[in-house]
């Protein structure tokens, strides 16, 4: 038993021992393989670190950028200042000294600008700072050519070369007369003449309305009789038009200064001998009596302005309303001069193909304005009336005396 016992335990401890020595190189090998977990962790870990510096990589790499960049900048600048050292840049004067512009001239105009300079000139007469020179686009008639020219004063154009040949006034005439009717009564007369301030346009509607010239209205508007009046200073004053009809209130609505109303506040008692005089007349008119009146005329825009005016039997009352200008231009790129007749204001015309709007005449000129309505600048222009020169009287004929028998 006891050897058994010995065998039996020495074949237990060589199996103990093979045993570990196999399960010890199974470890190890298992070990030593690594499992896909361990090496997917092992990537992760070398990225996170790459990822940490990433900063500091692209730091570098733009200092080496810029280090490359200035040391091939530097290398240009040395070539260009080899370059450059190359050029000869010494001064030598050659020629001679004008008379007019040497040491002498420039001291003097030195010493004149320190004690007394020439006064500064804004209308640039000696120079063109403030008054550029103006140049215009011309076409040409005949070619249809485009050119560029100078707008001066001796060669004006556009708006520089037209004129304003005539002005008119647009007067507006009542005539109040006093007349004897049947037992010497005195009955009472007041006649219009409006002939001339209201206007109608040839083209009622459209663009080019207010290009086109304009024409009178017929004397059923304009010339009207009243009759009937009796002085009255608490009246009313009543209408003096012809616009009373459906259209003439039409007309009025679109033009409020055409109308004209007369307060008949009082008039001077006729005396005997005028009476007489009157009936030795073909007309029956009195003589001599003396109106009080009140001529109320209507304002552009609505209003109304009155007159208060006296005046004798027969005698007529004038009062401007408006004007009417005439125009000329022509240039040397004319081939005849452009004749514009009978413009008033907000009339429109076209200068070398510029349009302009007549904002204002008056006695004496016209104010115009480059339509920003038609792609103008908005600059306003005085036309003054050109003057009228009197005609060269021929020279008279030399009288030679006879000399004879």
């Amino acid at each position: 038993m006891g050897i058994l016992d010995s065998i039996l335990k020495k074949k237990t401890a060589e199996v103990v021992s093979d045993g570990d020595e196999s399960g010890t190189a199974v470890a190890e090998q298992v070990a030593a393989e690594p499992t896909p977990a361990k090496a997917k962790s092992s990537a992760v870990g070398k990225l996170t670190k790459v990822l940490d510096h990433l900063e500091k990589i692209i730091l570098v790499m733009v200092l080496v950028a810029v280090a490359a960049i200035s040391v091939m900048k530097f290398l240009s600048a040395k070539k260009d200042s080899d370059e450059l050292g190359k050029v000869d840049f010494e001064i030598r004067l050659s020629g001679k000294m004008l008379a007019n512009e040497g040491p002498t001239n420039l001291v003097g105009l030195l010493k004149r600008s320190k004690e007394k300079p020439d006064a500064i000139s804004l209308k640039g007469t000696n120079h063109l700072v403030f008054n550029p020179r103006k140049w215009k686009e011309i076409t040409l008639l005949n070619t249809g050519e485009k050119i560029i020219v100078i707008d001066s004063p001796s060669e004006p154009l556009g708006v520089s070369a037209l004129k304003v040949e005539a002005i008119r006034s647009l007067s507006t005439r009542i005539t109040p007369k006093a007349f004897v009717g049947s037992a010497n009564t005195i009955r009472y007369e007041f006649a219009l003449n409006d002939s001339e301030f209201p206007e109608r346009d040839l083209l009622p509607t459209g663009a080019m309305r207010t290009f086109i010239q304009t024409t009178n209205f017929p004397p059923e508007f304009t010339s009207v009789i009243k009759r009937g009046w009796l002085p009255n200073p608490k009246k009313e004053p009543q209408p003096l038009h012809g616009f009373s009809s459906r259209q003439g209130a039409y007309y009025l609505r679109q033009h409020p200064d055409w109308e004209i109303k007369v307060g008949f506040k009082a008039a001077s008692p006729a005396a005997p001998v005028d009476i007489n005089q009157a009936l030795a007349r073909q007309d029956r008119m009195v003589p001599n009596v003396i109106f009080d009146l009140d001529i109320v005329f209507g304002k552009a825009g609505g209003g109304y302005v009155t007159n208060s005016v006296r005046q004798v039997s027969g005698a007529e009352i004038s009062e401007i309303r408006g004007y009417e200008a005439d125009f000329s231009y022509n240039t040397k790129y004319t081939s005849q001069p452009i004749q514009l007749r009978k413009f008033r204001e907000g009339r429109r015309f076209v200068i070398d193909g510029e349009v302009f709007r007549i904002i204002s005449i008056l006695e004496d000129k016209v104010m115009l304005i480059s339509d920003l309505a038609f792609g103008g600048n908005g600059k306003i222009y005085d036309k003054p009336l050109r003057p009228k020169v009197a005609p060269v009287q021929p020279p008279a004929a030399a009288v030679v005396p006879r000399v004879g028998p």
